[in-house]
């Protein structure tokens, strides 16, 4: 039951309690995928060879005038390579990740790295930047978009598979002017003041593994879900620190029946099954996205990053993520299509930012 107030001492709290709400996780802005911004960053790159697999990428400036762009690639084992171009004003580019060329030509994504994971995995993040690549600045006028094709995939039906998905683009909100430095060289502040948020935990609808579903006209079957996340606390500093995280899962089905314990820790950036063949050894309690547990043919989870004593090191951070899903049409008996989609941010996370760094006045690289 709500308490009532009198009249005049909810005047008097008024005045105290407005400040403290204007700065309230509900009243800062946040990335998404549905604006440009001064910041994109892209949760999966994937160039794997097994499949075939290659990742096309297309970056557009929307604004009147032309902007510098600093772009970092990582992957799973922490290798990275970093490369800069000028976009004019209305300008479109777009690169091939596997073959490192288009109507861009960038560095070759890292095959290096010395910590666990895939060297063919991982995520880019571009950025606008001054002439002499020195310092942030705010020109919240780019956009992009990844294209995830597998020209071989043998477990398919259909061969050649493709989705696509927006980048997550981050607003410089700091009161400056176009093209002014945001905030200190080196460091980008996704703490809704300097640049927008990250969420503080993201949602999504899936279908369970195995299930399936009558469309209709056709019986569709889901093979697998795989999810590729990427944190908000991100280094990409020559000398980087790394930052872990526990992915933490809660998992409902379509009876409101919850289910909880699912976990996997991560750092930077990771991509993984979510049950079924493709799910990693690490991953606790895989079975409560099955049809098997679940047991209804559509559910929903959320993903957050928390501190905790089961991901050693662990810290809580924000997140950005991709998920993909396998599916067959009837009557194939293999996969038809691959799917693909972003997940949806909720409230803010203040804390995140990206760690890069500034060439202190020297010429960037410019592609042709």
């Amino acid at each position: 039951m709500k308490k009532l107030i009198p009249l005049g001492l909810l005047s008097s709290l008024a005045l105290f309690t407005i400040p403290a709400f204007a700065q309230s996780p509900q009243n800062v802005p946040v990335a998404s995928t549905s604006q440009k911004g001064s910041v994109l960053k892209w949760p999966l790159i994937d160039i794997r060879d097994k499949d075939g697999t290659d990742t096309i990428i297309n970056i557009s400036n929307d604004n009147t005038v032309g902007v510098q762009v600093k772009c970092f690639y990582l992957n799973e084992k922490k290798g990275r390579r970093d490369f800069s171009f000028f976009l004019t004003k209305k300008q479109s580019k777009s690169w091939s990740v596997l073959n490192h060329f288009g109507t861009l030509d960038v560095a070759a994504f890292p095959n290096d790295g010395s910590f666990p994971g895939r060297a063919d995995i991982g995520e880019l993040v571009c950025f606008a930047v001054n002439e002499a690549g020195s310092e942030q600045i705010r020109f919240n006028h780019l956009s992009g978009i990844a294209k995830i094709v597998n020209f071989t995939d043998t477990d398919a039906t259909q061969h050649h598979q493709a989705f696509e998905y927006n980048a997550y683009a981050f607003k410089a909100r700091a009161a400056v002017a176009e093209g002014a430095p945001v905030g200190t060289a080196g460091t980008i502040q996704l703490d809704g003041v300097n640049y927008d948020a990250c969420p503080a935990y993201l949602i999504t609808e899936f279908p369970p593994n195995g299930v399936q579903s009558i469309s209709s006209r056709l019986s569709i079957t889901y093979f697998d879900n795989d999810l590729a996340v990427a944190s908000c606390k991100e280094d990409l500093r020559q000398d980087f620190k790394v930052h872990i995280t526990k992915l933490r899962f809660d998992v409902w089905n379509e009876d409101e029946t919850k289910f909880t314990g699912a976990y996997i820790c991560s750092d930077t950036v990771r991509e993984f099954g979510l049950g079924g063949d493709d799910a990693p050894p690490d991953i606790v309690a895989s079975e409560n996205f099955s049809v098997d547990v679940l047991d209804t043919t559509g559910a929903r989870f959320q993903v957050s990053g928390v501190q905790s004593t089961q991901c050693a090191g662990s810290e809580s951070t924000g997140l950005l993520a991709v998920l993909s899903t396998s599916l067959s049409i009837a009557p194939d008996t293999n996969e038809s299509a691959e799917i693909g989609t972003t997940l949806r941010g909720v409230g803010a996370d203040t804390s995140g930012f990206i760690l890069w760094d500034p060439q202190s006045g020297t010429t960037p690289e410019r592609h042709k």
